[in-house]
């Protein structure tokens, strides 16, 4: 059976309120038989967040277990035999159940409305089930109105949003005051949320409101107004005429139905610019031009928009026609050829005008040889004839007027014919007349001369005709000779006579010969020209007076002018000449000297000593087996700058250089040359050495381990050098230990044994002289044994073994011990009774090492301890003690030995420091008592092992000591026992 009634109330229900209602119910006096079982919620509806209570009625006075579900899930349950309740994890928190079989639900949000089901089983394990409905809603809060408006292709779309938290709310819309009628361009989406307008109109404007509504409650939004703005449609201009006269008035008027809207004007696509000359309306509908002018000419257009769009009307186009001025006509040539073509263009300033031609004041009547262009501005005539000569005019007109063109005269003219010379003789003596006369059947023609091509310059010597057609050349020189034409030309081409030659011949002069060099380096070329002003001539080569014989290695240009011998050899030394006739006379040239010379060999440079030794004298010569030749001096490439301290022998063939200096080291050459060519002996290097200077030795440590390495470095600021090692006074003798860098530099010694101990040096020299360094001790440290000893007033006396004494010298009437050496060391361990230690207690590290007379050196996390007031050392560092332990001394703890030779660390020991919880003061003072009983403790072994261990050793007198684990100290050692004086033993007196 399920609850159908509405709720008593909407208000929210308190959670105290619910728990009395459940104690009331748990002292309902129920009816000892079972009956329907029935069960109600309180409230029915919820507001989420809040509290619902479900009460089970009708329950048995006795069941067995009373069971609460939502759907199939269960949610708690209530046995009273064992007064038990059991719930489900998932609703442990937000759930009560109460004995009476009620259930308390607290903070409810959406997911847990739906139908809840009670279940009832009674003693006789029969099952009671009854289901109610549980609805959750959020509390409506005042809705609002949220307002998108797009325009899309002229379209106006408007979508009101009212936004709800809760898709179960019902939302409902209203339009000044009504209930919106959803047609196909109202619709709603998103639950009713959202209201779209699409295409939106005029008519949709208004106050629009949402009503938000669920089982809670309702709430509207405030009035929203809406105004839909429609996009403005196309406009057109009105107007009377768009052609018109000049002076006159324009009335253009825009015509639109939209309302509200602004109208702009513009002007060749561009804001139009109000003049003096415009007007326009109040509301600038319409605009008024007067006086029109031709430059208000052009497209006009209105453009009327609003708050959402705006729109232009067709372009108008208005011509303001001015009369027409007159036109001009343009021909390329006034005097055109018969059968060529003849262009005359009409020019106007004035557009949109019409052009007809006329010829002789008629209009042309066009032929099969004529045409006009497209707008009629040109005329052409093609294939022209005498009879189209004559007067030509264009005339331009509009609408309102016409003018012609000034009329333009036009010939067509037959070309001239080629004409002819006449003459008597074309070969004429020097200083005789010549005449030649240009025959042409043309009238009306221009005569004109000219020389070798060119037009013939008028001289005093020369007389024209009237007419031009004869020339007279009185008298006639040499320079007369040549092609001469006549030309006869009238406006429309001209002709040409065939040249006709004229040779005016004059006796030779001297010529002359042109070269290069008259000194010639053998194998190379030399050119000879012969140079002559004389025209029409012969030239023949002379050599040594006598014709030349041409050989193969000579060639002769074509007309003998020049004279090339390739390759020139010596024996093509000599006396050259040429000689240039003509028909008349003849000439020979002066004498020529041409000297072939052969080129010199390179030269060699000799030295008596390539290296010299500062402020002394270098002397070099130049070797050559040329003759005739100079002699030049090259240092490092450039020609030698003498000073002082050189001089240069007569030849320059010897170079001295007196008190030569470093400055003068370098590459030396000489030069040899002659009239033709130079050549440079190969570079000899001359070095001025300054004397080497003393070197030193670079060593890190003198005294070494055996089998390490020893590394010695040869230090000198000398350049040049050679490098020679030393040991003991005596060169050498490198052995497979020993390695020596490229330049010997280095020296080292791989493995290092006591055999390598003693003196080094290292010796530096150059080609002039050598230094040593001051030899370097060098002490390679073997393992030995340190045997007993014992001092006495007499001799010294050594007890053991005595493989540990490498050399003993005296020095001053002392003893000294002169090399001494150890083991290396070998790891040592760290001895700790516990790695975890609580904060507050103490800690004993203890150093282990088999070796004797080392150091301990004690590290925490890889850097050396810093000892705090909570720290200690023993006296010998073996033991490491910290008190009152805490968390910052947790980690890695090593100790390190050594001796003079090496040093190993142990592995590290990590150690935790734990905390624990504080102690009480007395428990601190118990703590503290039992740590200092313990100390006294071990202090009071440690001194009876020391006594007992200090008991059995020998006593060396002059208070030498050793303590016990302290590092034995071997200089110091020697050093007192250097100082301990020998006595004379006193002999025992004769008993006599």
């Amino acid at each position: 059976m399920e609850l159908t009634s509405a709720p008593l109330h909407k208000g929210q229900v308190s959670w105290r309120g619910l728990l009395l209602t459940v104690s009331l119910l748990t002292y309902w006096d129920s009816p000892t038989a079972a009956q329907d079982l029935t069960a109600k919620a309180f409230p029915p509806v919820v507001a989420v967040g809040n509290n619902f209570l479900l009460v089970a009625y009708d329950l048995p006075l006795q069941f067995n277990c009373f069971y609460w579900y939502k759907e199939e899930v269960f949610i708690a349950s209530y046995a009273p035999g064992n007064n038990s309740t059991v719930y489900n994890d998932k609703y442990k928190d937000k759930t009560t159940m109460y004995n009476n079989g009620s259930l308390l639900f607290r903070n409810v949000s959406k997911d847990d409305r739906g139908r809840y089901i009670a279940n009832l089983t009674d003693l006789q394990f029969a099952k009671h089930y009854y289901s109610l409905k549980i609805e959750v809603f959020y509390a409506v809060t005042p809705p609002f109105i949220q307002i998108n408006q797009t325009i899309d292709n002229d379209r106006v779309s408007v979508f009101l949003k009212c936004p709800s938290i809760d898709i179960d709310n019902s939302i409902k819309w209203f339009y000044n005051g009504e209930i919106v009628r959803i047609t196909n361009r109202i619709t709603l989406t998103e639950y009713n949320s959202i209201l779209q307008i699409v295409p939106a109109r005029r008519e949709d404007s208004g106050y629009y409101q949402c009503l938000v509504v669920n089982g809670l409650g309702s709430d509207r939004s405030p009035l929203t107004q809406v105004d839909v703005i429609e996009p403005v449609i196309k406009p057109s201009i009105q107007f009377t005429n768009t052609t018109v006269k000049d002076l006159t008035s324009v009335i253009l008027k825009c015509l639109s139905n939209d309302p509200g809207i602004s109208i702009h004007w513009l002007f060749k696509g561009h804001s139009l610019r109000i003049t003096n000359e415009m007007k326009l309306s109040s509301n600038n509908s319409t605009l008024e031009i007067v006086p029109a002018r031709s430059w208000h000419s052009g497209d006009y257009q209105c453009e009327v928009s609003n708050q959402v769009s705006s729109k232009r009307s067709d372009p108008i186009q208005v011509d303001i026609i001015d009369p027409v001025t007159p036109p001009s006509v343009h021909v390329t040539n006034n005097t055109v050829k018969v059968l060529t073509s003849v262009f005359l263009t009409c020019l106007s300033n004035d557009t949109g005008v019409s052009i007809r031609w006329l010829f002789k004041g008629q209009s042309v009547e066009l032929t099969d040889r004529m045409k006009l262009s497209q707008n009629n501005s040109t005329l052409q005539i093609d294939s022209a004839r005498i009879e189209d000569s004559g007067d030509y005019q264009c005339e331009v007109s509009n609408q309102v007027s016409s003018k012609r063109s000034d009329p333009i005269q036009v010939d067509i003219i037959e070309p001239v014919t080629k004409p002819s010379i006449q003459f008597s003789n074309t070969t004429v003596k020097g200083l005789t007349s010549v005449f030649l006369n240009c025959l042409t059947n043309d009238t009306g023609i221009s005569i004109h001369w000219l020389f070798k091509g060119h037009s013939l310059t008028i001289t005093n010597r020369m007389r024209l005709s009237p007419n031009n057609s004869t020339l007279e050349i009185v008298p006639a020189r040499s320079s007369h000779s040549g092609d001469y034409q006549c030309e006869v030309s009238n406006q429309v081409s001209s002709q040409r006579s065939d040249p006709i030659q004229v040779d005016i011949i004059e006796p030779v002069i001297k010529p002359s010969i042109q070269f290069t060099n008259t000194t010639v380096k053998d194998l190379t070329s030399v050119i000879l020209k012969c140079l002559s002003n004389d025209p029409g001539i012969s030239i023949h080569w002379l050599f040594k007076g006598h014709s030349l014989r041409i050989t193969n290695e000579m060639k002769l240009s074509s007309n003998n002018s020049t004279l090339e011998i390739v390759p020139a050899r010596s024996w093509h030394s000599g006396d050259y000449q040429c000689e240039v006739s003509n028909q008349v006379s003849s000439k020979r040239s002066d004498p020529i000297q041409v000297d072939i010379i052969d080129p010199v060999t390179p030269p060699s440079v000799h030295v008596t000593n390539n290296t010299v030794k500062v402020l002394t004298s270098v002397f070099l010569t130049c070797l050559s087996n040329d003759t005739g030749v100079s002699i030049r001096w090259l240092f490092k490439g450039q020609s030698v700058e003498l000073t002082d301290r050189m001089k240069l022998s007569q030849n320059n063939s010897t170079l001295q250089i007196d008190s030569a200096r470093i400055e003068d080291s370098g590459d030396y050459q000489c030069e040899v040359s002659n009239q033709v060519s130079s050549k440079r002996s190969d570079p000899i290097q001359v070095d001025i050495i300054e004397p080497v200077t003393k070197p030193s030795i670079q060593f890190s440590n003198t005294t070494v381990k055996g089998l390490t390495s020893v590394f010695l470095n040869c230090l000198t600021n000398d350049t040049g050098i050679s490098i020679h090692w030393l040991f003991k006074g005596h060169s050498l003798t490198i052995t497979n230990r020993m390695r020596l860098s490229p330049n010997n530099s280095t020296l080292e010694i791989v493995p290092a044994r006591s055999s390598h101990s003693g003196d080094y040096q290292c010796e530096v020299s150059n080609q002039v002289s050598s230094q040593r360094s001051d030899p370097i001790q060098v002490d390679i440290i073997d393992h030995i044994l340190i045997p007993n000893m014992q001092y006495c007033r007499g001799p010294l006396h050594f007890m053991g073994p005595v493989n540990w004494l490498r050399s003993l010298r005296v020095k001053d009437s002392r003893w000294s011990l002169h090399y001494l050496s150890t083991d290396p060391v070998t790891p040592p361990s760290i001895q700790v009774t516990n790695t975890t230690v609580k904060d507050m207690l103490s800690v004993f590290l203890n150093c282990l090492s088999n070796n004797t007379g080392i150091s301990i050196h004690w590290l925490f996390k890889g850097q050396s301890v810093k000892l705090t007031d909570r720290m200690k050392l023993s006296h010998n560092n073996r033991t490491l003690q910290i008190d009152s332990v805490r968390i910052e001394d947790s980690g890695d703890y090593q100790c390190e030995v050594s001796n003079q030779v090496s040093s190993r660390r142990s592995h590290p020991i990590e150690l935790d420091i734990i905390g624990g919880r504080r102690l009480s003061l007395q428990s601190i003072i118990g703590i503290i008592a039992q740590c200092l009983m313990g100390l006294i403790a071990v202090i009071f072994v440690l001194v009876f092992l020391w006594r007992r261990h200090h008991g059995r050793e020998p006593q060396i007198e002059n208070n030498i000591k050793q303590e016990d684990n302290e590092p034995t100290n071997l200089n110091k050692t020697s050093k007192a026992a250097s100082n301990v004086k020998p006595q004379k033993e006193k002999k025992p007196k004769d008993k006599n």
